[in-house]
Formats: structure tokens, C-alpha cells, sequence
């Protein structure tokens, strides 16, 4: 995976306002709110618990988006710190329904939620009469104001009734499952590719059910911007992760990044492209889709070990001291690691709709989703960081 680069201190600030506005809500937004039930602006919080009552079930019948908050500009800066970009590499229609697998889940799934959860990334505007939705634990839409902050951004709940609203009523709409869910967090550390999926066939079902199209996707990167401790299965630390994910329904992860400063460890993320590949049948026209993508964009600051990459596709390599003309995967990959990254959305796989799904049936096409995954990731391994003997393991 490429190195890691310093992004700039405003860049860190709203990057950290994402997770710290969610504690922001729930250890000082919720207290005022309960306070003010005891003074004489009770009718505020009580006509707010009236309206809460009658909009509970909102969460499981679409949700309620709202364009203002996904164009908030403070989601640009946080794709531009990573950087994360989106690529088209196939139209999606907007006459049928879409269920995207999303792997690997990551410590904060950052990939996901800047492409499909804000418009920083231009999701709209690229895939047009495609309404992106992100789903989530459903504890997390039980939490008064944290529900309006979630379905503000397109995130909905993982629950059945949710996903089948979604996948039922009217079309266009893409549901993304990060289908290893928070037992994936602890496989999250650098240069790991491990996916928890043998047992996970809920989501082919479901898809099965509404004939909705199946989209395996891979993030390469997701697992390189943290450092993670793991903990063995004996020890106290990993039953105390067990305990907090059987009382909160996540794991209590105990990783670190980078800081403000150069060089230094903090809880910052590295500053490491995210790039989220997708299906793609026509593999050679979406390399050089990507290779063009990456040539017309102004490249950052590189180091002289990096040498310069020009327009004709020159190279002078200081590090190696030669001169020449790159080969077409030295360019991808050092493209990569020098050009903002990019989440390709490809080919889908269509189901057909089947209202009780066999076993065997569901067991065929779970079968056939795993081949598309392992391919996928096996034809654009190298060109993201990844050597060619790294294998992608299923658990």
C-alpha cells in the first residue's frame, strides 16, 4: 500500500468532526435535552418525544434524506484527505433495485460512507435516478437525534423489514451491506485481506426474494488507514471486546493512526487512498479509464524518490536512477499511489426473483457472488498496492 501522506490541519479538524458530532449529540445534546424537561421549556423536549413516537417506524420505511446535509462541503474535505474519488465504469438503471455488498468492513468504513452517505463524491450526478442508501446497526435509530443525523445522510437500518421496504417500494434504489458487519472490525489491521462471508447469506436471499441485482464490491485500502492491537482469544482484553459487542452490538477496538504532526501516532487515520472496486466485465477498457482519470488530475507533491510522471508517460525514476518509458502496471500502480483514489462501480449480477428461495438455490448464487468477489479482487490486486501472491480469504 502506498505511504502515507500529512494532510493538512484543517482537513484533520473535519475529519475529525465526523465521529466526535456523534458524540457531541449523545454526551451533550441529549443531557440538555433531558434537563430541559425539568425547567420551564419542558414543552420543547416533550413535543419532540410526541413527534418521535409518531415517526418511529421511519427508519424502516425509507427514511428521511436530505439533500442540504449531503452536500454539506465539510464531506468534501474529508474526501480530500484520504483522497477518495468515485469512477463509472457501467451505467446503472434506474428500472430495477440494487443490493451492493461492501467488503471489507474496516474500522469506519470511511470509503462507503463518503461515496454513498454525502455527495463529495458526485453520486447523483454520475449515476442519475440512483438513490444510494448505507446500512447500519438499527440500535443506532433509537437514539433520539442520532436517528435524524443518520437518515439525514441516506443511512438506513440493516433490519429486514428496512431492506425489503427499500428492495419493494418503487425502483432505482442501491442498498450497500457491509456484509461482514462489526465481526470484521477485528480482521481490520494493514496488509490483511480476510472476509467474513462463508455463513453470511441473509443478504443473497433478500436479493433473491425482490430480484434485486447483486454488486460484489472490494475496498482496497480500508484495512490499511489504522493500526489495530489484537488481543488473543485467552486473554481478558478480547473477553471484555465479546462482553461490550454482546451489551452495544459493536466491537471496542483499540487502534491508532497518525496525529497532527509528522511522524508521530495519534487517532487520525493514515492519509491512504480508499479505492472501492466493483464488478467490471470489460476489464482493459476500465484500466485505461482509470490510467486516463489519473493523467488529466494535477498530482500532488511527490518526493524525489518518486521521480515525476509526465504526460507522455515519461519517467524519471531517482530512486532507481534510470530513464525510460513506464510499463503500463508500473503506471497503475504508481498512479495509485501518487493520483486521488477512485470507487468503481461496475457490471451487476441479476437475480431472479424467487418469493421462497430453496436453500440450494440461495447456496448457488451465494456460491457464484464469492467466484465474482475472488476474481474481482484477484484482477486488480496489483494495481492497488496488493502483491500477486496475496490470497483473499473467506471465513
Amino acid at each position: 500500500m502506498p505511504h502515507s501522506k500529512q494532510p493538512s490541519h484543517f482537513q484533520s479538524l473535519m475529519l475529525l468532526q465526523w465521529p466526535l458530532s456523534y458524540l457531541a449529540i449523545f454526551w451533550i445534546l441529549q443531557p440538555l435535552f433531558i434537563y430541559l424537561l425539568f425547567t420551564s421549556l419542558w414543552p420543547l423536549p416533550a413535543l419532540y418525544l410526541a413527534w418521535l413516537f409518531l415517526d418511529w417506524k421511519t427508519p424502516e420505511r425509507g427514511g428521511r434524506r436530505s439533500a442540504w446535509v449531503r452536500n454539506w462541503c465539510v464531506w468534501t474535505h474529508i474526501r480530500d484527505y484520504f483522497p477518495i474519488t468515485i469512477l463509472k465504469t457501467k451505467d446503472l438503471s434506474p428500472e430495477h433495485n440494487y443490493l451492493m455488498g461492501v467488503h471489507p468492513h474496516g474500522l469506519l468504513t470511511f470509503g462507503a460512507f463518503c461515496n454513498f452517505c454525502t455527495e463529495a463524491t458526485g453520486f447523483s450526478k454520475t449515476f442519475p435516478g440512483i438513490t444510494p442508501h448505507l446500512a447500519t446497526l438499527s440500535w443506532f435509530f433509537k437514539i433520539p437525534f442520532v436517528r435524524e443525523y443518520l437518515m439525514a445522510k441516506g443511512v438506513c437500518s440493516v433490519s429486514q423489514p428496512a431492506i425489503d421496504y427499500l428492495l419493494s417500494h418503487s425502483t432505482g434504489n442501491l442498498v450497500g451491506i457491509v456484509v461482514g458487519g462489526v465481526g470484521e472490525a477485528l480482521q481490520s489491521v494493514p496488509n490483511t485481506t480476510t472476509l467474513i462471508l462463508q455463513k453470511r447469506k441473509g443478504f443473497v436471499r433478500t436479493a433473491l426474494q425482490h430480484g434485486a441485482h447483486l454488486v460484489p464490491t472490494f475496498t482496497f485500502g480500508e484495512t490499511e488507514v489504522y493500526d489495530q492491537v489484537l488481543f488473543h482469544k485467552d486473554s481478558r482484553m478480547y473477553k471484555f471486546q465479546s462482553c461490550f459487542r454482546r451489551i452495544f452490538g459493536f466491537y471496542f477496538c483499540v487502534f491508532y493512526g497518525q496525529s497532527f504532526c509528522q511522524g508521530s501516532t495519534g487517532l487520525l487515520p493514515y492519509a491512504r487512498p480508499i479505492a472501492t472496486v466493483g464488478e467490471c466485465h470489460s476489464q482493459p477498457q476500465c484500466h485505461l479509464r482509470f490510467l486516463n482519470l489519473n493523467l488529466s488530475l494535477a498530482p500532488p507533491k511527490k518526493t524525489a524518490a518518486e521521480g515525476k510522471v509526465g504526460a507522455d508517460l515519461g519517467c524519471k525514476n531517482q530512486a532507481k536512477g534510470r530513464r525510460g518509458r513506464l510499463k503500463e502496471e508500473e503506471v497503475l500502480t504508481l498512479s495509485f499511489s501518487l493520483f486521488p483514489s477512485l470507487l468503481a462501480v461496475g457490471e451487476p449480477l441479476p437475480l431472479p426473483q424467487i418469493e421462497n428461495p430453496s436453500q440450494e438455490m440461495v447456496d448457488k448464487y451465494h456460491a457464484l457472488y464469492m467466484d465474482a468477489l475472488h476474481k474481482l479482487f484477484d484482477q486488480h490486486k496489483t494495481h492497488y498496492g496488493c502483491s500477486e501472491t496475496q490470497k483473499l480469504f473467506f471465513l
